[in-house]
């Protein structure tokens, strides 16, 4: 039975993941910029049904100009966790106005609407208690799991949809492989292909071509069935994450800004104690290096004029973005990271007694509860880090 506490993360790892989503945003350069269409006849206004039929044709480029202004200052609170769950809405609201705009012409992209309802979604999430202006101020909300469990619902729902088209559209037939049929399309008919694609391209061999064609709608189709099993859930998306990256190395079909929203989902691999490690190391790692409440804003505004160019374009290197979060958190988790020569794991007492601050988590009596434990955990990495300095 589904229970949303079954897709609870700890205060921190929602902090990170604010950050991340926001700073990750920034960089992809996700807002929109539709002000090409001012250039164009009222004719070519096609909206589809929803937000973008109340305009009567391609709105003025003062309206475009202050919808991007508005939604990148409102990312660059939500990095900084200024208002949270105003600013998340805000980050909804305007995204999805801006979207409207840019599919007025007909031509609908999915990678930022899972983006948009996203933030609305965290909102509620209590996100933005840690590492923020809020907590400063004493601006808390409940932490809630529900939000989570509403994303990774939503972006299972759109996955399952694709891959319902595509069964419907024979790619688990034997008479012919659709995976090999785009390969074919985009090498010598697009002209538009990653870096695998002239050595693919090659490769005749249709039972292999198959297996990739059911394996895709599996991936596709799969998300929707383990909405019940989070950890599950946390897997196929891990390897969804995977088939990304492939589709952007053979037909350089880039969903780096769609895979942001798989994040919260891809926390779930791991458990409270390993996600509240990772952010006590990022959050000690930054105050070694810089005064954080002195250049969060101006970070946050050099990012939004970054995000307002266009974004960085570094083709398969987008990815890096929402792929180091996890991939971080692992690193932490097999005591891969180190500090000053000491692993992030192996924090030892000031006596230089014990064996690091999980075993010790794991050596207290029973009958402790384990926020108790996680508590002294974080005791012992704070302990620790005053200790390097």
């Amino acid at each position: 039975m589904l229970t949303f506490a079954n897709y609870r993360l700890p205060t921190s790892a929602l902090a990170l993941l604010r950050i991340w989503f926001a700073m990750g945003a920034l960089l992809l350069g996700v807002a929109p910029d539709p002000s090409w269409m001012t250039n164009y006849p009222a004719s070519f206004w096609r909206p589809a049904p929803g937000i973008g039929q109340l305009w009567g044709g391609v709105p003025p480029l003062s309206v475009i100009v202050g919808l991007r202004v508005v939604l990148l200052l409102a990312l660059v609170a939500l990095l900084v966790g200024w208002r949270t769950r105003f600013t998340s809405i805000l980050v909804g609201v305007a995204g999805m106005t801006l979207s409207s705009i840019a599919y007025g012409f007909g031509k609908i992209d999915h990678l930022t609407l899972v983006l948009w309802a996203m933030a609305i979604f965290m909102s509620w999430s209590g996100w933005g208690n840690r590492w923020s202006l809020d907590e400063r101020a004493s601006r808390e909300v409940p932490v809630a799991a529900w939000p989570i469990a509403l994303a990774a619902a939503w972006y299972a729902t759109g996955l399952a949809t694709a891959g319902i088209v595509k069964y419907w559209g024979g790619w688990l037939g034997f008479d012919d492989q659709a995976t090999y049929a785009y390969v074919v399309e985009y090498t010598y008919l697009h002209k538009s292909y990653g870096p695998l694609a002239p050595m693919l391209v090659g490769i005749e061999v249709p039972w292999a071509w198959e297996i990739l064609d059911w394996a895709t709608v599996t991936l596709e189709l799969s998300p929707i069935f383990l909405l019940l099993r989070p950890t599950l859930l946390a897997r196929a998306i891990a390897l969804l994450m995977l088939f990304h990256i492939s589709n952007a190395l053979v037909l350089d079909i880039n969903f780096a800004i769609f895979t942001l929203a798989y994040l919260p989902v891809l926390l779930l691999l791991f458990d409270d104690a390993v996600l509240d490690r990772a952010c006590t190391y990022g959050e000690n790692l930054v105050k070694k290096v810089v005064h954080l409440r002195r250049v969060a804003l101006s970070a946050g505004l050099i990012l939004a004029f970054v995000s307002w160019r266009g974004g960085l374009h570094l083709g398969i290197g987008d990815f890096l973005i929402p792929i180091s979060l996890p991939v971080f958190v692992w690193l932490v988790k097999r005591d891969r990271l180190r500090v000053d020569g000491v692993p992030v794991g192996s924090v030892r007492a000031a006596d230089g007694s014990g064996t690091g601050v999980v075993e010790e988590a794991r050596q207290l009596p029973e009958g402790v509860p384990l926020p108790a434990a996680q508590l002294q955990m974080r005791l012992a990495t704070h302990s620790f880090w005053l200790r390097l300095r």
